[in-house]
């Protein structure tokens, strides 16, 4: 399976998200370090066709020269010069560690099914990158204009694993857009998302779905009536009694929130 088959602006753009950047001082890093990764995709000569050629152009000298006859992106290339080192480490350190599985031939066109393993348990980082890159290859899959279109559905078991970093929210989304169906699982419901917010926002992005579930608290799917994952107030009949009388002829009662 390779990442390199992506177009130029999508590689780009799955190779920052890889690298995990942190928040207020560390964005002004993030930003150098997209400029830098663009830069090095998107250069003349066409993208990268491997790891190893990726890697390679993160050096000012070469990409001064991929750039000189590009005045603005060659003046980002001067400004960012003294950055580029690291980024050409963090980026070596990455996909040393995604090792070759990403960096060979191969599309998901090519078969009819594929199982990934991902270190999720050993290298939770390695397994958010590789989760990454394959919703990405599923994406391109579902949209590519080549051959007949087909039927696709990304399974994922355990999904705790990669929740940090892929929500699984954006998965459904995304899914529903291109018209892939997705199918996750997860020890507990606390392992589908970082918080209850974004658990919440996983069960309103389900919708039309099925969940089964085996748990001992549903209330977190159940509640607030009507809850996330649906749920329904069966109605009894006028024989119901009411503290301890007879309801009147022709009234109904309500009972309490039942899942569906």
């Amino acid at each position: 399976m390779s990442i390199w088959d992506l177009p130029a602006p999508d590689l780009a753009v799955l190779l920052y998200q890889m690298v995990e950047t942190g928040t207020g001082n560390a964005a002004y890093y993030a930003d150098i370090l997209y400029a830098i990764t663009v830069l090095a995709v998107t250069a003349p000569p066409g993208p990268p066709f491997s790891a190893a050629a990726f890697l390679q152009r993160l050096d000012p000298r070469w990409l001064e020269a991929a750039w000189a006859s590009h005045p603005d992106q060659a003046a980002q290339v001067r400004a960012a010069a003294r950055h580029i080192g690291d980024i050409q480490l963090r980026y070596s350190t990455l996909l040393g560690r995604l090792g070759p599985a990403l960096d060979g031939p191969g599309t998901l066109d090519e078969a009819d099914a594929w199982y990934f393993t991902l270190e999720g348990t050993r290298e939770p980082s390695v397994a958010e990158a590789q989760a990454l890159a394959l919703t990405e290859l599923a994406a391109r899959a579902a949209t590519t204009p080549h051959g007949p279109q087909r039927a696709i559905l990304l399974a994922a078991d355990d999904y705790s694993a990669v929740s940090r970093r892929v929500p699984l929210s954006n998965l459904y989304e995304r899914g529903r857009s291109l018209g892939i169906g997705v199918q996750v699982s997860a020890q507990t419901w606390q392992g589908l998302g970082a918080d209850e917010d974004e658990r919440y926002r996983i069960a309103g992005t389900a919708d039309g779905g099925v969940w089964v579930m085996h748990t001992p608290y549903p209330e977190p799917l159940a509640m607030p009536w009507p809850g996330p994952a649906g749920c329904w107030r069966p109605r009894t009949s006028s024989s119901a009694m009411r503290g301890g009388m007879r309801a009147p002829p022709g009234s109904s009662t309500t009972g309490p929130p039942t899942r569906t």
